[in-house]
């Protein structure tokens, strides 16, 4: 890190002192390539640290991991043996009750349950669509209704006047 300090401090100031040339584009450039190289192998080495602590990290999870997983299975080691010491009596109903554990479901019975729950989810949403279609038709309804209150409220309309001879046109007009 120190050494990137250096690297970049030296490189600030030949960017600094390009500022003062004529053709700054072209000394920052080379100045910019010059520091890319440099700092190349030190980039480098930081990212091979980095790799090294993360597989020292992800190795470490493994093996905490794995020391969990020991104990959950000498516990249930321990239980099982405690549940077989148990009375005969009890035995029968051990064995009843890992069976369900132990035995996969048949093909058929699995197909069985995916089309129940495929059938039970086409159903909430055909319900679905008729609960918003009655939604809908309510909506309707009201606004149908207002509409009908808001002519009551107004009153019958007045016909218009009939047209006075002045407003007709005459024969010769064609009202163009």
């Amino acid at each position: 890190m120190q050494q990137q300090q250096l690297l970049s401090d030296r490189f600030d100031r030949e960017a600094a002192a390009c500022r003062e040339r004529f053709l700054v584009t072209d000394c920052i450039e080379l100045v910019n390539r010059q520091r890319r190289v440099a700092l190349a192998p030190v980039r480098e080495r930081l990212m091979q640290i980095d790799e090294a602590e993360r597989q020292r990290r992800a190795a470490d999870r493994r093996e905490a991991l794995a020391a969990k997983q020991k104990i959950r299975d000498e516990r249930m080691a321990a239980a099982l043996a405690a549940e077989q010491a148990a009375s005969s009596a009890s035995a029968p109903r051990v064995r009843q009750r890992m069976l369900p554990l132990a035995t996969p479901l048949p093909p058929a019975a699995d197909r069985d349950r995916a089309e129940a729950a495929r059938q039970q989810a086409a159903d909430e949403r055909v319900k679905e669509g008729q609960r918003r279609q009655a939604q809908a038709a309510e909506r309707q309804a009201r606004v149908a209704r207002r509409l009908v209150e808001r002519e009551a409220k107004k009153g019958p309309t007045q016909p218009l006047p009939p047209p006075s001879a002045a407003s007709a046109p005459s024969a010769g007009q064609t009202g163009r």
